[in-house]
């Protein structure tokens, strides 16, 4: 990206260098590196806006929401996202994967902002928009939000259904990071529905993977269900 960025500059090539300075901002937030990322972000939207690419612009607000939910600021995330939704149905675009991320989105921070009724519609729309595309790693992530709102709802056994169409699709592609996410919502599901054996082994399962993967802040999360699921057994 970085050889890509120079030959960008070189050559004056405006909607290539933006789309570069987008990737390389999802490579900062990756790496947790904030700063970087929002600051590539909005070198990118500048870019973006000067050369009047409105589906872009809509995708690196998203982007920045993104970040802003990762830090927990939820007014700023939602300011963001709105800004990204309006944008997307004022130039009335035609892209399911791109508002699918939208909604999924969306719904999250409905849920921190306290909206459970704008968080269940956010992500209903987010599932029949992702049943349109063909990027499994949308339908995943719709997936597992739906059973977080399940959850929510206390509707522990759809939303174990939804976790286990979501285990389904994450083996099937056999992606590590996935499947640990889908365990983690099954271990909830399990948990909720009194079935602690099977709330420990896929808490288990997703606590290795997050551990190999160095993922800190999912492994602190289970961490504490697998907590959660001692005490409710009585094994303090």
């Amino acid at each position: 990206l970085s050889s890509v960025e120079i030959l960008a500059r070189e050559i004056g090539y405006h909607s290539l260098l933006a789309r570069t300075l987008k990737w390389q901002g999802n490579i900062y937030i990756d790496r947790s590196d904030y700063k970087l990322g929002l600051q590539s972000y909005q070198n990118a939207y500048e870019i973006f806006t000067s050369c009047g690419d409105k589906l872009q612009i809509a995708r690196v607000l998203s982007n920045i929401s993104t970040v802003y939910i990762r830090m927990e600021e939820w007014s700023k995330a939602d300011h963001y996202i709105n800004q990204a939704i309006d944008l997307y149905h004022e130039q009335a675009f035609s892209n399911p994967f791109a508002e699918a991320i939208l909604h999924i989105n969306a719904s999250v921070i409905d849920k921190y902002l306290e909206r459970p009724e704008k968080r269940l519609a956010h992500i209903r729309e987010a599932m029949v928009l992702a049943a349109k595309t063909s990027s499994y790693r949308v339908k995943l992530t719709a997936l597992m939000n739906l059973a977080a709102t399940q959850l929510d709802h206390n509707k522990p056994q759809k939303a174990l259904e939804s976790s286990l169409a979501c285990l389904r699709l994450a083996e099937s592609f056999n992606e590590p990071r996935g499947i640990a996410n889908c365990n983690e919502s099954l271990a909830e599901s399990y948990l909720q529905l009194n079935q602690t054996d099977k709330a420990l082994e896929h808490a288990f399962l997703a606590l290795d993977t997050y551990e190999q993967r160095g993922n800190r802040k999912r492994y602190i999360y289970v961490s504490n269900i697998i907590a959660d699921i001692y005490e409710i057994t009585g094994d303090y």
